[in-house]
């Protein structure tokens, strides 16, 4: 379980690493309607506020922009390849294989 807030900060690139210390690598859909409710309620900002900010953090050479898919079919296999990667999808199954863990959000 993560907490609404330690998730917050995940996004907005204030939490570069989890517990095991293991880096975070954010990545998003170019386009999500799941996406855009959980930055709306959970980041506290729209899709548009979000990419703002990260480009400004990018801008400042503060972050990287997080790595972007235009279909989830792709970012699903890169978040199941790829340590520590993170991101928001549409519930549904998960593929059985190993590489996956899914997050319940705590308010």
């Amino acid at each position: 379980r993560m907490s609404a807030k330690d998730l917050r900060n995940v996004y907005l690139g204030k939490k570069a690493a989890w517990a095991d210390g293991t880096p975070v690598v954010l990545v998003v859909l170019a386009e999500s309607k799941v996406q855009d409710i959980f930055l709306d309620e959970v980041v506290g900002r729209t899709g548009k506020q979000f990419s703002s900010y990260w480009k400004r953090l990018v801008f400042t050479g503060a972050g990287s922009m997080p790595k972007s898919f235009d279909q989830e079919a792709d970012l699903r296999k890169y978040v199941q390849e790829t340590r520590g990667a993170v991101a928001v999808v549409a519930r549904g199954p998960l593929p059985e294989k190993a590489g996956y863990k899914e997050l319940a959000i705590e308010e």
